[in-house]
């Protein structure tokens, strides 16, 4: 399936917003009346998005998998006795704009 780019005009706040997002300052989040999307943002100039594909890759370079088992045997039984509809309410309103009532 062919990705089609659709060109939208941005106006002054939303360049200011995805200049920043593709600096990586910050992450865009765009509340639509359907849902909620991150949106990752790459400036065209190729030398920038190589950079940070470089940068991304990086991110492995002192990757650690007995380390990793250590942290998850450490963290083993942390969430016990946790209700996880609940917390997983927290997190969904955290994401969210909508507040909700958890006195309920």
């Amino acid at each position: 399936m062919a990705i089609t780019i659709e060109t939208y005009r941005a106006d002054p706040e939303l360049t200011t917003l995805l200049e920043r997002a593709a600096r990586g300052e910050l992450r865009l989040r765009i509340n639509s009346d359907i849902d909620v999307y991150e949106v990752y943002v790459s400036d065209t100039n190729a030398e920038k998005s190589r950079k940070h594909f470089e940068r991304r890759e990086g991110i492995w370079k002192d990757y650690d998998i007995d380390r990793v088992r250590g942290a998850l045997e450490r963290a083993r039984g942390v969430l016990e006795g946790v209700d996880a509809d609940e917390m997983v309410q927290h997190i969904r309103a955290d994401r969210s704009d909508d507040p909700i009532n958890l006195s309920s």
